[in-house]
């Protein structure tokens, strides 16, 4: 149930908290909420994990996933002119690579 509403809060765009109800499953921690989130909802969700946490400074709360997410879209309005193919999930894919020196 808890994914099922998780997955029509991100496709509303409410993907903040839909990584937060996935939260509320036992053992969860935001990363791995995330990380679903993405899985189910591509097109609206980023993984806020601790490799980007760790580079880019961004909290391991609701507000770090939502300025992470923002910050995500606008890039992904820079590069949809050029790159029309392009979803959040890969802008999020190119941060973390370019951390971890890709």
């Amino acid at each position: 149930a808890a994914l099922k509403q998780a997955e029509h809060l991100a496709k509303s765009g409410q993907v903040s908290m839909a990584v937060t109800e996935v939260q509320q499953l036992n053992q969860l921690g935001q990363s791995f909420a995330s990380k679903l989130v993405r899985f189910i909802c591509p097109t609206q969700a980023v993984i806020l994990d601790e490799v980007i946490r760790g580079a880019l400074g961004y909290r391991e709360n609701a507000d770090g996933y939502a300025e992470f997410l923002s910050d995500c879209r606008t890039l992904l309005e820079g590069a949809e002119s050029s790159c029309r193919d392009i979803r959040i999930c890969d802008v999020e894919a190119a941060i973390f690579a370019k951390i971890q020196g890709y």
